[in-house]
């Protein structure tokens, strides 16, 4: 937001407000006298915010109109939430007081825009900060519903308009987005908005990914639009020959983000995916026969077209966490292509589209939201999680962000008690789940009476019996082992303890090294002394000399010869923080600065769309794909540099694929002949094995673009037997299950 004394850009407001009242007074799902509060909302915020403009040069009053906008249209909020939205700036960018606020549109809204404003004034600060920031907004959860869904549509709206912020600025906002807003609009059943929230992200933060799925659904689109047309006609034909009547069908192409997120994780190419392409049938509401509709629809159509049965998903007796009430089905429709269909009935499609929100009523006047237990038992378990104080606000909201996802694994005890627990937990986390006690001591497990790793992957139905030691026997590499933020705790209290037993252990033999060197323990030398060993933090150098490390007890040696000497001593970097414009960092003429590191957990190359994470004295590259840095980005916005790579430079870099298929003589060699013969590519690592008649490999190899690795994973692609070639973390290690 900004003044702004040209002229503004060309908008006009008030035909925007006149169409918008329009819609609510003919969909009469709000009184006269809440919409003539309404009225009078609108004109209080557009006297405030008089002479604002947004960086796109329209008045700023337009952002809280398109809020209000979306908050009725899209997510089914009524008065209550409509005035919070054009208010929900007032407070922090102009001199209206909480009290004139109260005065006009009296204490609930009150309350929702000091919530909102809260939020707005921790979210202009930086780095850990934001940590604190997402805590407020998940705490509202748990306080007014309308709050968080206000603030949703308040970030969809920035996502539309993201296009006027500078390149860096769209990174923080793109990678909070994902972060946290789209799996938050997921968990409270507004999959429209979760699906665009995504496909913006994708958008701003990788635009090159975006515009080639974008351009190659367009190159299909004419000639999918008429199949699909054909396709429902038939349909409507059959279902008219039953009692089940249609509110509408509608057609759809799977989103870009979608498409982008099956080839990431499958390994597939765009014209792989079968399921380009859905329709969504919507019945008339039947009380009593709601469920029984959908399965006869159901078999109506697969008396047409053959069914996946192992596509089939059904959500209509066991709804989603969130609510979501639907059959999904994929069959083999008309030359031979696949079609997914979605069958529900009305009241399960607006749900479906708008979630919580769907559930606000008027009763006797007032505002009403029918809530399900799912619904309650979710925010009593975000009230007490961030009621945890031995939880930092980062441990709190990585819980948190668990509870959203809805893809859980029922798994049992030995006794046959059944536990849930999320989708990609270990039994490790397992452990954890059953009592800290047995997670500190667990060594392995027996599954179905064969024994698996702390690291084995729960799938669905396991029956898991603990193995335990005498002794305690957490280590390090655990926090990797586990996705539960109860494993993730318990782990890190643990270390804790142990750290700082180092910790004091370090210091005692530290203070021996003072004694020889006659180093007073409040000397100025000892801060040297750290630095010189290369640390920042003094305990972090106790923890080290505590655990005996060779490297650091040698240079405490090397400075105490120094110092007797009386040598000059300079630390090892002294350069301090790199200072680069956050929009200017170029990878290959500047990738010789020795503080610049190309992350392995992503390996970018030439081609990627790419960012700097600018952490203490060095500068991290990584995908703006990765995971790592969507974390990171999301908790430090003010530590992100927009980078690019040189398209002059010839620089090759790491690129690590993971190959998947059946196993066969010959295989290995085949492949090793596609990439060092037939593309004349270097490689530095291999390690491929076989089990149950399957194979997974790694191979690392030095690739100079995008385009060139694109064309390596079409090779290997097609080579026999090979089912799936997908970029990986250097780490990798093949059925690591």
């Amino acid at each position: 937001m900004r003044q702004n004394e040209t002229k503004p850009h060309e908008y006009d407001l008030d035909k925007e407000f006149k169409n918008f009242i329009g819609i609510i007074v003919r969909e009469k799902k709000i009184s006269r006298q809440e919409v003539t509060k309404i009225r009078k909302a609108f004109l209080f915020a557009k006297n405030a915010h008089e002479g604002q403009f947004r960086k796109s040069g329209e008045p700023y009053i337009s952002h809280p109109l398109a809020v209000a906008r979306i908050v009725y249209e899209e997510m089914g909020l009524l008065s209550t939430g409509i005035i919070c939205s054009f208010l929900h700036d007032v407070l922090e960018d102009t001199p209206i007081t909480e009290e004139e606020i109260k005065n006009n549109f009296g204490e609930t809204v009150l309350d929702i825009v000091i919530g909102l404003t809260k939020i707005a004034k921790i979210d202009i600060l930086q780095s850990s900060i934001q940590v604190e920031n997402y805590r407020k907004i998940l705490l509202t959860i748990s306080d007014d519903i309308r709050t968080i869904v206000i603030k949703i549509a308040d970030r969809l709206h920035n996502m539309r308009t993201l296009g006027a912020q500078l390149g860096h600025k769209q990174l923080k906002i793109t990678s909070e987005t994902l972060y946290l807003y789209a799996p938050l609009a997921h968990r409270l059943g507004m999959n429209n908005i979760k699906t665009e929230l995504e496909d913006l992200s994708l958008k701003y933060s990788q635009p090159q990914v975006y515009e080639e799925i974008s351009n190659k659904l367009n190159v299909s689109r004419e000639e999918a639009e008429a199949y699909i047309e054909r396709f429902i006609r038939t349909i409507k034909q059959k279902l008219s020959m039953t009692e089940l009547k249609i509110d509408k069908i509608e057609s759809r192409f799977k989103s870009i983000y979608s498409i982008y997120n099956k080839i990431q994780t499958k390994g597939v190419s765009f014209e792989e995916i079968m399921d380009l392409y859905a329709i969504r049938i919507i019945l008339e509401d039947r009380p009593g026969h709601e469920i029984n509709d959908c399965w006869l629809a159901y078999s109506e159509i697969t008396s047409l077209y053959k069914p996946r049965h192992d596509r089939m998903r059904d959500w209509l007796r066991t709804p989603k966490a969130n609510g979501y009430q639907s059959l999904h089905a994929t069959v083999l429709g008309a030359e031979g292509r696949m079609v997914e269909i979605q069958i529900r009935t009305f009241s399960m499609d607006n749900t479906a589209r708008k979630g919580i929100t769907s559930h606000w009523v008027y009763k006797e006047e007032k505002e009403v939201m029918v809530i399900d237990d799912n619904f309650l038992s979710f925010t009593d378990r975000v009230r007490d999680l961030l009621a945890d104080t031995q939880n930092t606000f980062e441990e709190q909201v990585a819980a948190i962000k668990s509870e959203f996802r809805l893809d859980n694994l029922s798994v049992f005890t030995p006794k046959g008690e059944m536990k849930s627990i999320v989708k990609g937990a270990t039994v490790l986390d397992f452990a954890y789940l059953i009592h800290s006690d047995i997670g500190n001591r667990a060594i392995g497990a027996k599954i179905m009476d064969k024994l698996v790793p702390l690291h084995y992957k729960l799938q669905q139905a396991d029956q898991i019996e603990i193995i335990t030691s005498s002794k305690t026997t957490v280590k390090d590499e655990w926090l990797e082992w586990v996705v539960t933020p109860r494993a993730t705790h318990h782990i890190k209290n643990y270390l804790k303890v142990v750290w700082r037993e180092k910790v004091d252990a370090g210091k005692m033999l530290a203070d021996r090294f003072y004694k020889k060197m006659e180093i007073k323990e409040d000397s100025p030398e000892i801060q040297r002394l750290i630095t010189y060993c290369g640390f920042e933090e003094i305990e972090d150098f106790y923890y080290a000399v505590g655990v005996h490390n060779r490297t650091v007890i040698a240079k405490i040696e090397e400075f105490a010869r120094l110092v007797q000497a009386q040598m000059p001593i300079s630390p090892p970097n002294p350069s301090g923080e790199i200072l680069i414009n956050p929009e200017l960092l170029v990878l290959g003429k500047e990738i010789n600065i020795e503080n610049i590191v190309i992350a392995s957990c992503c390996n970018p190359i030439k081609g990627d769309d790419i960012v700097g994470l600018q952490r203490k004295n060095k500068v991290i590259i990584h995908r703006t794909s990765c995971e790592v840095a969507i974390r990171w980005m999301a908790n430090h916005g003010g530590d992100i540099i927009k980078a690019n790579f040189s398209m002059n430079e010839e620089v090759s870099f790491l690129a690590a694929l993971k190959v998947e298929g059946l196993d066969g003589q010959g295989l290995l060699i085949g492949l090793l002949n596609i990439i060092s013969k037939g593309m004349n590519l270097n490689i530095r690592k291999v390690f491929i094995d076989s089990k149950d008649g399957q194979f997974e490999g790694l191979f690392l190899v030095f690739i100079k673009s995008l385009k060139e690795l694109n064309e390596l994973t079409e090779r290997l692609r097609r080579f026999p037997n090979v089912k799936s070639v997908t970029r990986t973390d250097s780490s990798f290690s093949p059925f690591e299950n």
